[in-house]
């Protein structure tokens, strides 16, 4: 039987109600609880302002729950290693590294093996061509993918936050390709999105 990867129990998280003139709190999870094992991929999904963002923002350590625990692989989300792959990709990758180098930067190191993973991480996505290439050469489906290697260079949990978004049908077809060649069994993905048909694709 496979571990836990992702344990969120009883999560709870109100904001300031910024559109009522009284102090009333605004409630966005009220003890939201799952379980995600290893080698799983979860989809959640739900529309634009219903709480995904801010669940997101929790399990990377961003911001504290009201009330509840996050645990993944059995320590705090502060502490764990999480791949995040955010939805803007024109921002995501940093613009004075090439593709390899955005990598790399993973490993916190532009040392030879840090470099070396890079190259692997490059070839496993069919995008060793691309290696010294920088940001503004890159399509959008290509940014998405380099993205989407370097969160799972050196990550215990992937998150991804509406990957589709932008995108358009050839690109698209790219991140879902390489979203399926993750699904081995032994990387585990939460994915939050409104796109009902990618979440039934790509998710457990």
């Amino acid at each position: 039987m496979k571990m836990d990867a992702l344990v969120v129990k009883d999560l709870k998280k109100s904001f300031p109600n910024t559109s009522s003139r009284t102090q009333t709190k605004l409630c966005v999870l009220d003890g939201l609880s799952f379980k995600v094992k290893k080698g799983e991929f979860v989809g959640v999904i739900g529309p634009n302002a219903c709480g995904k963002t801010t669940l997101l923002k929790m399990l990377v350590g961003a911001q504290e729950p009201d009330e509840g625990e996050i645990t993944l692989f059995g320590k705090s989300a502060q502490n764990a290693r999480v791949g995040f792959v955010p939805q803007h990709i024109v921002v995501s990758l940093y613009p004075w590294f090439t593709a390899k180098q955005n990598i790399a930067f993973a490993s916190d190191s532009f040392d030879e093996k840090a470099l070396e993973k890079a190259n692997e991480k490059l070839s496993e996505f069919n995008l060793l061509n691309y290696a010294d290439y920088y940001p503004y050469q890159l399509s959008g489906g290509l940014k998405q993918i380099v993205n989407i290697a370097r969160a799972t260079l050196n990550s215990d949990l992937l998150l991804f936050d509406e990957p589709f978004v932008a995108l358009d049908y050839q690109n698209r077809l790219m991140v879902v390709q390489a979203f399926l060649k993750l699904k081995d069994g032994e990387n585990t993905a939460l994915m939050i999105s409104h796109d009902i048909e990618s979440v039934v694709l790509l998710c457990n």
